[in-house]
């Protein structure tokens, strides 16, 4: 029997010498084998919160436990050495965000109880560890927000997969890249990559991958700016994205793919960002349900080929009104059931490229979205103050004429809110699928 954190229904069943059968119901809770880290308390053993060690170090050097929980607080890799780093090297889940006093993990709060990793390691920016955690065998990393250092903030280098989950990189400026993958297999959930300022120098990435396959879900991407990429690819890496928000960012090249390189992005908004999206690869991209609005001076420039299906590309700016959303150098790039305004005159084709622009699945229709600010003012999450739901402001309304055009068929199984199927008998174009609410905060 395999039993989760936390409480575990069980059913027992056991039959007697002469046939009787009978059942019992048994509860039972399970803990994983952990060690804690609490840098409020004198350090112990890491035995209990009350005997927690108070120097992560001590936690990653111990043996035989499979978890770490860290309580708030910042917590620094070492005080003199630029060369101090936290290192996992066997499989190993870190969770952060408790206030000290937990018996299990899911009542932390994140936000709360924030743990912080730095490499700043004097707290006064004038000595930075070169990286701050480097992952070197599977593990998970969740609910830690990750701070400045010299060049890497999180670096990934195994052939077992890793997962960075409910993780923070905000407010980091001048590092070289705050997560970088080498040759894994790494899962990026529900992360938050806001108000970086990493510069525009030559290999500023906010991810760099180099031959890893990296699946980024959930995760919101807002006002970093400026960066040199968001996401670069290198090498033989791929990137699968799949509902994530792309909002306010500025940088030399949203998104860069080269090598043998792929890019897939499902589910998906892009808006008011600056920065071409650069598809140099030898392998196409895929973009699938995804609304592109109000980006400055943001091409999608493919010399790789692509696939752009079920897909906004809108503006509504007069400053707009000449700008070309496409530019194909190379290959063959597909658009079907797709939006975009002023269609194929939007779009530059060099001699030799091939646009198959299918004319009876494209319009160019005003999308017509809510456009409803949150309560707090937020302009994504609409009435709801919640991001990724059926209200956001980019969703469509019931009058909408792009409901129910898009492809019968699909990349992705879900919507930008994670509903699935569709509400009539096709899809709606764009990341967000109507699914029957009010078109106004009530």
């Amino acid at each position: 029997v395999t039993l989760s954190e936390g409480q575990n229904s069980l059913s027992i069943r056991a039959t007697d010498a002469v046939g009787n059968e009978g059942t019992a119901a048994l509860t039972v809770y399970h803990r994983p084998n952990v060690v804690f880290v609490d840098s409020s308390v004198a350090n112990g053993n890491g035995s209990s919160w009350d005997s927690a060690y108070a120097d992560l170090q001590d936690a990653l050097a111990a043996q035989d436990y499979s978890h770490i929980w860290v309580a708030k607080g910042t917590y620094r890799p070492g005080s003199s050495d630029p060369a101090s780093c936290y290192r996992i090297t066997r499989p190993l889940t870190i969770l952060g965000g408790f206030a000290g006093n937990e018996t299990d993990s899911t009542g932390r709060d994140r936000e709360a109880n924030k743990t912080v990793l730095t490499g700043d390691l004097l707290g006064d920016g004038s000595l930075l560890s070169d990286t701050l955690l480097s992952i070197g065998a599977g593990a998970t990393v969740d609910g830690i927000h990750i701070g400045v250092s010299d060049y890497f903030g999180i670096y990934v280098n195994t052939s077992e997969e890793v997962t960075i989950e409910k993780c923070t990189f905000a407010n980091i400026v001048d590092m070289t890249r705050p997560l970088y993958i080498q040759n894994a297999v790494v899962n990026v959930n529900n992360c938050i990559f806001s108000n970086n300022k990493l510069g525009f120098e030559f290999g500023r990435p906010l991810i760099d991958i180099t031959d890893a396959a990296v699946y980024i879900n959930q995760c919101l991407f807002e006002k970093n700016d400026p960066v040199r990429y968001l996401l670069n690819i290198q090498g033989s890496g791929t990137i699968t994205a799949k509902r994530c928000v792309f909002y306010g960012n500025y940088a030399t090249k949203l998104i860069e793919t080269g090598g043998n390189g792929y890019l897939n992005i499902y589910s998906s908004i892009f808006i008011q960002n600056g920065g071409d999206i650069d598809l140099s690869s030898s392998n196409p991209a895929s973009f699938d349900r995804c609304t592109f609005y109000d980006n400055n001076l943001t091409k999608i420039i493919t010399q790789s080929g692509l696939s752009l299906s079920n897909s906004i590309i809108w503006w509504d700016r007069a400053d707009m009104q000449n700008e070309k959303v496409m530019e194909i150098i190379a290959n063959t790039t597909i658009i079907k059931n797709c939006n975009i305004r002023y269609g194929q005159d939007s779009i530059v084709v060099w001699t030799g490229a091939n646009l198959q622009y299918n004319e009876t699945t494209n319009v160019a229709i005003s999308p017509d979205f809510k456009k409803t600010l949150s309560p707090g003012g937020n302009p994504l999450k609409g009435c709801d103050d919640i991001l990724m739901t059926s209200d956001d402001a980019y969703s469509l309304k019931s009058t909408s004429q792009l409901r129910d055009i898009g492809g019968a068929t699909l990349y992705e199984e879900t919507d930008l809110t994670g509903f699935s199927g569709v509400w009539g008998t096709y899809l709606d174009i764009g990341a967000y699928e109507y699914q029957g609410e009010a078109d106004a905060c009530q």
